[in-house]
């Protein structure tokens, strides 16, 4: 099980001119009072979520996970932060 990862949660992009950022939005479904963040979900950098749970979705998308893929453009990066309480298969 992983931690789920949530809009507000940091990300870092891969791409060496941004900062790291966050996730700026998510699903119907709430972790911690926050919507829980997906795939095709996007970042702040422009980043977009490209890995989630398989077993676990909202409306249809995979549920995003701490360590769960980003791309921003040609870069990889991934998530760093999470729900300390929520989890999800991967």
């Amino acid at each position: 099980m992983k931690p789920v990862a949530r809009v507000g949660d940091k990300i870092i992009c891969g791409n060496p001119k941004h900062a790291p950022s966050t996730i700026v939005s998510g699903g119907q479904s709430l972790a911690d009072g926050r919507p829980v963040a997906r795939i095709g979900d996007s970042c702040g950098c422009g980043a977009v979520i490209v890995e989630g749970s398989s077993q676990s979705d909202d409306n249809g998308m995979g549920i995003a996970y701490l360590g769960a893929a980003v791309q921003c453009g040609p870069y990889r990066g991934q998530i760093v932060s999470a729900s300390p309480t929520a989890k999800v298969k991967p």
